[in-house]
């Protein structure tokens, strides 16, 4: 039997991608004291620094040691209470530290997805309202919209992100097609026609179909891995307030202090008779220990897909760079889309030009000539963007490389911080 020194303290033992830590102290004693006297037990509890009150003159049968015990029912009792607190603090404590860093990983990766959402958004306003000015503006409401739905999504799962995509698309097609034509007037019962084509005209591409598919994958993702990990943080804590038994506690006490109370020096520990109380003690812990295990080995590969195939930087982070290259799609076979929904739909009527309210001097404002000078309110004017990285200058693409190497070796450092607490558990 294997033995190791020690008597005074509890030894973790830690299971193998478990996350309940084992205590581990037994007894095996090398000397026996006299059967008839109690004055070795004395000498025994005097030495360990504890209290002798409640010590027997004689041995005695007890209730937790058995025979030649020299420890009354009160000392028994207060060895009993002293060794189910010393286990239920070490539990405690050690599922509060699991809960206290799996809580925090949750928390900065909350943060991190909050802070990469908001750079994103800051992002695609600044780009949109440069390359597409008043007209922009007047419909940013769209785009923030289709942000918030994303959060939404993040935050409770109660959106569909598919169709929370169709439905930004779809708005977006039918206000660009209003702006590109502003010289008609349309009803809302020309504006489902409209609609109603769209999937047959594909005015944005194949860039809804490749983002819905990119954006579904990688919230969903995220959003699980980070649903885990606080719940992880919860059930961790809830278990701290299992508490030992009555049963554990007396065969904790015998296992620790029956040796003091029989009066046998020279004591060591031993790993069979110690795993087997605590595998006793701690058997409603043990129960959750296969499910648990499942638990890191799927939090494990949802880690690897966030910085892999699911990335979630790798989407939002260029989103205003998709949008804008569908918009731009849409603008230049703007005509083309225009003219087969007017086959579909019927001519619209043109728009009813209003005259100002007359000057004091009755001028007339001027005459709006058959070839008229095109206003904002009349097309989309794009200030022209190549979006690819051979076309930008070399220092827009040294900016956006280092940023974006900058965001995605913090992503890289925070999985790899939280897959190190998993591989702890």
């Amino acid at each position: 039997m294997a033995v190791t020194d020690g008597t005074e303290c509890f030894k973790l033992v830690r299971r193998t991608q478990g996350v309940f830590l084992i205590l581990c102290v037994c007894l095996w004693g090398t000397a026996r004291a006299n059967p008839l006297s109690c004055e070795p037990a004395k000498e025994v509890f005097l030495s360990k620094g504890l209290a002798i009150s409640g010590l027997l003159d004689r041995p005695n049968q007890g209730d937790v040691c058995g025979m030649h015990s020299c420890c009354g029912p009160i000392l028994e009792g207060r060895l009993v209470i002293n060794s189910r607190r010393q286990l239920d603090k070490f539990l405690k404590d050690s599922l509060y530290r699991l809960s206290s860093v799996l809580d925090t990983r949750a928390k900065r990766f909350d943060e991190f997805f909050r802070n990469l959402m908001n750079n994103s958004k800051r992002e695609f306003h600044e780009m949109f309202k440069k390359t597409y000015g008043v007209i922009y503006l007047q419909h940013s409401f769209v785009f923030t919209d289709f942000f918030e739905e994303l959060e939404r999504y993040y935050n409770s799962g109660r959106v569909r992100l598919a169709e929370a995509l169709d439905t930004f698309f779809g708005i977006l097609y039918q206000r660009m097609f209003t702006v590109i034509n502003a010289q008609y007037q349309f009803d809302d019962r020309y504006l489902e026609c409209v609609a109603e084509h769209m999937t047959d005209l594909k005015p944005f591409g194949d860039i809804p179909h490749k983002l819905g598919i990119q954006l579904r994958r990688s919230f969903v993702a995220t959003r699980a891995f980070y649903k885990a990990l606080a719940a992880g943080a919860d059930v961790v804590r809830n278990m701290g307030s299992l508490t030992p038994t009555e049963r554990c506690g007396n065969e904790l006490a015998r296992m620790q202090h029956c040796d003091k109370c029989l009066g046998i020096k020279g004591t060591k520990s031993c790993s069979p008779y110690c795993l087997s109380i605590l595998k006793s003690c701690l058997e409603n812990h043990i129960l959750l220990d296969n499910q648990w295990n499942n638990f890191v080995d799927a939090l494990d590969k949802v880690a690897d897909r966030i910085t892999g195939a699911f990335n979630i930087e790798m989407v939002v982070e260029p989103i205003n760079i998709k949008i804008s290259e569908a918009v731009m799609i849409f603008q230049e076979n703007g005509v083309e889309v225009s003219q087969k929904i007017f086959t579909g739909c019927g001519n619209p009527a043109l728009q009813r030009r209003r005259r100002q309210a007359s000057t004091p001097s009755d001028v007339e404002e001027p005459r709006v000539e058959a070839r008229r000078v095109k206003t904002d309110e009349d097309e989309i004017t794009f200030e022209t963007l190549t979006f690819n990285e051979e076309s930008n200058n070399k220092s827009k693409n040294k900016k956006n490389k280092h940023k974006k190497v900058d965001s995605g070796a913090t992503l890289e450092k925070l999985i790899r911080d939280i897959k190190q607490v998993s591989n702890i558990c």
